[in-house]
């Protein structure tokens, strides 16, 4: 029987400064378990298209005419790809020795596994949270007031909760983190592959929380480990970030949830929000950042 065997797709938006160090991380040695690494460019303006083409000729480089977001350019490399298992990379991840057979491993033990994630690590090797639960708006009350950093919430919840665990045992967990994900065609084939919709941000949550609806696990492996530096793409953009996010997340809600949980967590972030815009209208007369955050909270409040 012959090995199982993945491609790679990388979807990149101004990727250029990141890129080269994911591809060597790859391709230095190039694991045999590895077949096409495609990487799907979101019309960049940086070049990082004609940079990975002219210096990766091993790489296939798909260029996307328009900016078609993390959902709808992978699903291009997907359609592109053949393998049996598909790796969606981001290209600010340096990928450790061994990480990609131990992803397939848990595949070749269980049938219903649908798709895998691996142990991520900052780049000053600390580790970052990489496995969740699925939202509730007990979940988004924590997050969204930031309870997680208070030492006495730590102890009361921490092990109620995935993404304050240690994160040192394989385990069954509701959804992984989008910078790395592992899953089986076959899956893939059943559910479709991440709805468009979302641009940027919670679609790799919705896409997992569909393949755990149709009865495929999600796996967390932490004898794979990816370093990834997080943010390359948004970090100056910052703004513009935090209305993706919140406009994912109210898309997740109203496909998934009742109008009454949609309702209550609308409620949620006016309450958490507003002393956000208000505090920034005060301190952040002149200074543009502050001045771009407090309008991004403002359209979060009143955005549909």
């Amino acid at each position: 029987m012959a090995k199982p065997h993945l491609d790679i797709v990388i979807v990149t938006y101004n990727s250029r400064d990141e890129i080269d160090a994911c591809l060597q991380s790859i391709l230095d040695p190039k694991d045999p378990v590895v077949g096409e690494i495609l990487v799907v460019d979101n019309a960049s303006p940086d070049g990082t298209a004609d940079y990975v083409q002219d210096h990766y000729p091993d790489v296939t480089v798909i260029s996307l005419t328009e900016n078609l977001g993390f959902a709808g350019a992978n699903n291009v490399g997907m359609d592109r790809s053949a393998a049996p298992f598909v790796l969606l990379l981001n290209p600010d991840t340096i990928v450790q020795p061994g990480a990609f057979p131990a992803m397939l491993k848990p595949f070749e033990q269980d049938r219903r596994i649908g798709l895998v994630g691996p142990k991520l690590r900052n780049t000053d090797g600390t580790l970052q949270p990489s496995c969740r639960e699925f939202p509730t708006l007990l979940s988004h009350l924590i997050g969204m007031s930031e309870l997680y950093r208070w030492p006495f919430f730590r102890r009361i919840w921490g092990q109620r909760l995935k993404s304050l665990s240690d994160h040192t045992q394989p385990t069954r967990v509701d959804w992984v983190s989008g910078a790395v994900m592992l899953t089986r065609r076959e899956a893939v084939e059943q559910v479709g592959g991440l709805d468009p919709r979302y641009f940027m941000y919670t679609e790799e949550m919705d896409w997992q929380y569909r393949l755990s609806n149709a009865g495929w696990t999600i796996w967390f492996e932490p004898g794979a480990v990816v370093v990834h530096i997080g943010g390359a793409s948004t970090r100056r953009v910052p703004a513009r970030r935090i209305i993706w996010q919140y406009q994912s997340l109210y898309q997740f809600y109203k496909t998934h949830k009742s109008r009454l949980e949609y309702g209550l967590l609308r409620c949620l972030v006016f309450s958490v929000t507003l002393p956000k815009v208000l505090v920034l209208a005060i301190t952040g007369r002149q200074n543009e950042r502050r001045n771009s955050l407090r309008s991004a909270f403002w359209k979060i409040i009143w955005m549909g």
